[in-house]
């Protein structure tokens, strides 16, 4: 009887030792009370739950990144308003200096020159443009007319230099433009196409020019060369450096030259 009494004393204890999930309940009372279930989980699910810190923490970076996101969406919205505001201030200035007053003002007053202004990057344009186009007696630095308006800006160069390779163009813009392309070409006399290439507006800087790249020309060293430049895909204008003169002080016509540096022989920039 005793036997008996011993035996059934024995599986009882064994039964109440078993967890729910089937295994032996061998864990101290902090340990079980740190894998107690949250109310959220099903009696049946098993999770290793993390301590209340680590939980304060978690919550906490997950906020701080949810309010950055946010705070980085708004910047965006607004750098994307301003930059459409800008634009329309670009057109809306290009517009005042089509008006009649302005353009017969700048004909006679403009003695604008950013010959002496235009930074360091642009001193092989500087140097180029005199080397190779003669006396520049009377001309300025001064913008172009918006590329906008018009289907290209051309130029005549003699250059008497063979394998010209590359040319660099001094393009403004009155605010930063996110697509479109600056192009050139050059014709030969007979206006033939000898060579194209382009340029991403976005390349535009103040702090050096846009190089345009493109296979070497012998025809450079016999012929008068025609450089055309013209934009595609844009919406705001841009325009050129540009040596201008008026002649019989203002009266007369417009004389334009290319501020330019040539390459030849596919010399490094």
């Amino acid at each position: 009887m005793n036997r008996d009494a011993a035996i059934v004393s024995n599986m009882m204890a064994i039964t109440n030792s078993v967890t729910p999930y089937g295994e032996t309940d061998l864990l101290t009372n902090s340990e079980e009370n740190a894998r107690q279930t949250p109310d959220y989980l099903t009696a049946g699910d098993k999770v290793t739950t993390l301590s209340d810190p680590v939980l304060k923490r978690f919550d906490w970076e997950t906020a701080a990144r949810s309010e950055m996101i946010d705070e980085i969406e708004r910047l965006d919205l607004e750098l994307k308003y301003l930059r459409e505001r800008g634009k329309y201030i670009a057109q809306e200035l290009d517009l005042f200096r089509q008006r009649r007053t302005i353009f017969w003002s700048d004909r006679f007053r403009n003695s604008f020159n950013a010959w002496s202004l235009v930074s360091k990057g642009f001193l092989r344009l500087k140097d180029d443009t005199s080397v190779f186009f003669g006396s520049l007696k009377n001309y300025r630095l001064q913008p172009s007319i918006s590329l906008l308006r018009v289907p290209y800006i051309s130029y005549e160069i003699e250059l008497k230099k063979a394998n010209l390779s590359g040319i660099a163009l001094a393009p403004i813009v009155e605010v930063p433009l996110l697509e479109g392309e600056i192009c050139l070409q050059i014709l030969g006399k007979s206006q033939e196409l000898l060579a194209e290439a382009s340029a991403s507006v976005t390349g535009i800087s103040d702090d050096g020019p846009v190089v345009f790249r493109f296979s070497p020309l012998a025809e450079s060293a016999s012929e008068i060369l025609t450089v055309k430049i013209f934009v595609q895909s844009i919406d705001s204008p841009v325009r050129l450096l540009e040596m201008r003169k008026y002649a019989y002080w203002g009266f007369g016509g417009l004389s334009t030259k290319c501020f330019a540096g040539f390459f030849f022989d596919n010399e490094e920039i």
